[in-house]
C-alpha cells in the first residue's frame, strides 16, 4: 500500500530547512527534495511565502513537469485527491455531527457520515431507473431515516402508557394512527365555605375559611391556635380547656 498526502509544516518530523520560516526567500515554482529509505518530502512553492508540503513512498525520484514545474508527486495527488475532496464536501453539506469532547464520538459521527454515502452510491446503483428529485441524497436521507424508526416506532405503539404526549404527537405527525391513553377528568377540589370572624371586632372582621373542629366558628389565624385549616381550634375552646 503507497502513501501520498499532504504534512503540515509544524510536525516535528518535518526539517526545519522544509519549513515555512527557511522558504520564504526560494523563487516561484522551486522545490526542494528531502529521501529516506521508505519515503520521499518535497517542499514547493508555487508563489511567493507560500510552501506546500507533500509526503510520497512511491515516488523516488526529483521529476518534475517540463512546462509547469511542479514535481510529479503534486501532480500524482492533485489527480486523485478529488475522491477526499468530494467525500468531505458531501459530509459538510448533510453532516450528523454533533460538538463533543468524546474523541469517539467524533470517530463515530464520521463513520456515520461516510455509511450514509456509501449506501446512497449502492442505493443508485440498484436503482439506476430514479430521475429527478428521486436521485437525490436528500430523499435517500429521509427514506433511510424511516426505514431506521418506522420499527422502533411502531413497537413503543405498542405501549403508549409509558409515551409522553410530545412523543406521541410527534408520531402522530409521522403518519401513525396513535392511540391516546383515557385519563379521567380530575375531580374539582371543593373549598369550604367563607365567613366572617366570630372574634373580630365589629366593623374588623375578617373573612376566612377556617373553622373551628369544636364549637363550629370560623376563626381567622389570628384568633385559632393552628395553621393547619382542617385542624383548627379557636380562642374560646383553647382556653376553655
Amino acid at each position: 500500500m503507497n502513501l501520498v498526502g499532504t504534512i503540515k509544516g509544524n510536525r516535528r518530523e518535518v526539517p526545519k530547512e522544509m519549513r515555512k520560516e527557511n522558504t520564504r526567500n526560494r523563487p516561484a515554482k522551486s522545490a526542494e527534495f528531502v529521501f529516506n529509505n521508505i519515503s520521499t518530502l518535497v517542499s514547493y512553492v508555487p508563489k511567493p511565502k507560500k510552501n506546500i508540503l507533500l509526503l510520497s513512498s512511491m515516488h523516488r525520484d526529483k521529476a518534475t513537469h517540463p512546462t509547469t514545474k511542479k514535481p510529479d508527486i503534486i501532480t500524482y495527488y492533485n489527480a486523485t485527491k478529488a475522491g477526499v475532496d468530494t467525500v468531505d464536501q458531501m459530509c459538510s453539506l448533510y453532516n450528523c455531527a454533533r460538538i463533543t469532547k468524546r474523541w469517539p464520538m467524533v470517530v463515530f459521527y464520521h463513520l456515520l457520515n461516510c455509511a450514509v454515502i456509501n449506501s446512497f452510491v449502492i442505493y443508485l446503483q440498484v436503482n439506476p431507473d430514479l430521475r429527478g428529485e428521486e436521485r437525490t441524497r436528500h430523499i435517500f436521507i429521509h427514506l433511510l431515516i424511516r426505514g431506521l424508526i418506522n420499527p422502533q416506532i411502531a413497537t413503543r405503539l405498542k405501549q403508549p402508557q409509558r409515551l409522553r404526549t410530545t412523543v406521541m404527537n410527534a408520531m402522530e405527525g409521522l403518519g401513525f394512527n396513535v392511540a391516546y391513553p383515557a385519563v379521567a377528568p380530575a375531580a374539582p377540589q371543593e373549598l369550604p365555605p367563607q365567613r366572617r370572624c366570630a372574634f373580630c371586632p365589629t366593623g374588623k372582621r375578617k373573612r376566612t375559611r377556617r373553622r373551628c373542629c369544636e364549637c363550629d366558628k370560623f376563626a381567622c389565624t389570628q384568633h385559632s391556635a393552628s395553621e393547619i385549616t382542617t385542624s383548627v381550634t379557636c380562642i374560646e375552646c383553647l382556653s376553655a380547656e
